[in-house]
């Protein structure tokens, strides 16, 4: 049994490191959701677990750390690398969670949302090559980034096969037991489920099923 245990956390070790490696080394900044959706498959795929997906967790062992901070009311977060970050907070990768946000749903959509930021717009850069500061803000806003974001955080959140399990089993619970808004109900089950904010749970619904 102990083999095994050391094989697989030295899998799970080697897939983050795999995944970093390629992005480093990707030029391009015009990523496919295909592409995205595979990622975030692949992190999964050593994270396996039949309900919420661990995004504190997946963000650690990508070597950054997450802390709350005080700022303007319009920023959810952000992330910074290298610079002063050591200095300031004794890691050269953090994410910063605007400390107004309580709610632990949305704190792990921002979270999810500036992992990508690192994998698919800091990876690969100009800054990555150079050891160069790395700053950005996640906030309202129609960049290419964001789009990339979005998919990430859809698919790493709310895996697909699972997802769509999961609502077919509310949404058949609710008419066994004669609910009359059926896709309420399977709403805010697939919400507390994925422990996402019943927004992204119903953006999910609508891109799966509708």
């Amino acid at each position: 049994m102990g083999e095994i245990i050391r094989f697989s956390n030295y899998y799970e070790k080697s897939i983050y490191s795999e995944i970093t490696n390629e992005l480093k080394d990707t030029k391009t900044k015009k990523y496919k959701f295909s592409t995205i959706t595979e990622y975030a498959n692949r992190i999964l795929s050593v994270n396996k677990r039949k309900s919420y997906t661990l995004i504190f967790t997946i963000t650690n062992k990508f070597g950054i750390k997450l802390y709350s901070k005080k700022m303007k009311s319009n920023i959810y977060g952000c992330i910074k690398i290298n610079g002063d970050t050591k200095q300031e907070y004794g890691y050269e990768k953090v994410i910063l969670v605007n400390n107004i946000i309580n709610d632990k749903n949305i704190q792990r959509v921002i979270v999810a949302h500036l992992l990508a930021y690192y994998l698919f717009d800091y990876l690969g850069s100009k800054n990555q090559r150079n050891d160069e500061c790395y700053y950005a803000e996640y906030m309202k806003r129609k960049f290419q980034i964001e789009k990339i974001a979005n998919r990430f955080t859809m698919d790493i959140l709310m895996p697909k096969k699972l997802f769509i399990n999961q609502y077919n089993v509310a949404f058949e619970a609710a008419k066994e037991y004669g609910y009359v808004y059926r896709d309420i109900f399977a709403e805010m089950y697939v919400s507390r489920y994925f422990r996402v904010p019943t927004y992204m749970a119903i953006k999910r619904i609508i891109e799966l099923f509708k």
